[in-house]
């Protein structure tokens, strides 16, 4: 074992897979079908933080921003991702909720959902 990793107690064992131990990611969700980037609300209600991975397609002008806090409309900018210059790219928004937290993702433009992940 390398001596960083012991002293930084990383989630990941030698083998790069998930420990799923102590503070370790133990579960991943796609949850695409059931989210959208149109500004709805969502809950973490677990006693863990979730990261959230959201892959949108943009296109020149095209805006993404994720918001969280413990408010049911939440108002804290915790990711924003903008296309200026170029056309149809794909980009991920990552951002963390914390246990209790409300969170939302919404467009400004044309801009699509590929995929939302959820990690906790």
């Amino acid at each position: 074992m390398r001596p960083w990793r012991s002293r930084l107690n990383s989630p990941l064992d030698n083998s790069g897979s998930s420990s799923g131990s102590g503070g370790a990611i133990a579960s991943q969700s796609d949850v695409t079908g059931s989210r959208a980037i149109d500004g709805t609300v969502y809950h973490n209600s677990t006693t863990k933080p979730i990261m959230v991975v959201v892959s949108v397609g943009l296109a020149t002008a095209d805006t993404v921003e994720a918001k969280s806090d413990a408010t049911a409309t939440p108002t804290l900018r915790v990711g924003y991702l903008t296309m200026n210059g170029a056309t149809n790219v794909i980009m991920e928004l990552v951002f963390w909720v914390l246990p209790g937290s409300y969170y939302k993702v919404t467009r400004v433009g044309a801009g699509n959902l590929n995929t939302w992940m959820e990690y906790t």
